[in-house]
């Protein structure tokens, strides 16, 4: 067995990429580079006031929560657009009224609230598939168990 000496490549001579100051300033504007400071705070899209921004977020929860109520033929006439916008009109006010930024916020947590909305329907949906299998599975042994009750008493 040869054991050969390990060797180090030539360093190569730091050249500046074009450019650099630019890209300085992007990396500025988007928050800071491995936690140093405060990260700079999400911008809410240009247009986008409380009021648009919580009818989006209520519609698109809406939208992800109607599996989870098949069985209510009335959510969709209790929770209308009609309904939807004022509620968000409501919320929108308190907002305004409070200096908040709902858009702000929501880019900040969208991930996380898109997150829970997104888990919520199949968890619930599961847990209930869930119970009703464990019903008819004790339904069905209770009937098993009088069946097998009953046969000895007829003989």
């Amino acid at each position: 067995m040869m054991i050969r000496p390990k060797t180090e490549p030539a360093a190569e001579p730091e050249v500046p990429a074009p450019g650099a100051d630019a890209l300085d300033a992007i990396a500025a504007d988007l928050g800071t580079i491995e936690g140093e400071g405060e990260p700079a705070k999400p911008e809410p899209a240009p247009g986008m006031g409380n009021l648009e921004n919580l009818t989006m977020a209520l519609t698109l929860a809406k939208t992800i929560l109607t599996p989870m109520f098949a069985w209510w033929p009335e959510f969709d006439q209790v929770w209308s657009e009609s309904q939807v916008e004022k509620i968000a009109a409501g919320g929108a006010a308190v907002c305004d009224k409070h200096g908040w930024d709902f858009g702000g916020a929501l880019g900040t947590y969208a991930p996380y609230i898109a997150l829970g909305v997104a888990t919520v329907p199949p968890v619930v949906l599961t847990a209930r598939a869930i119970a009703r299998a464990k019903a008819e599975a004790a339904e069905a042994a209770k009937a098993n168990a009088e069946g097998r009750a009953a046969a000895p008493a007829a003989a």
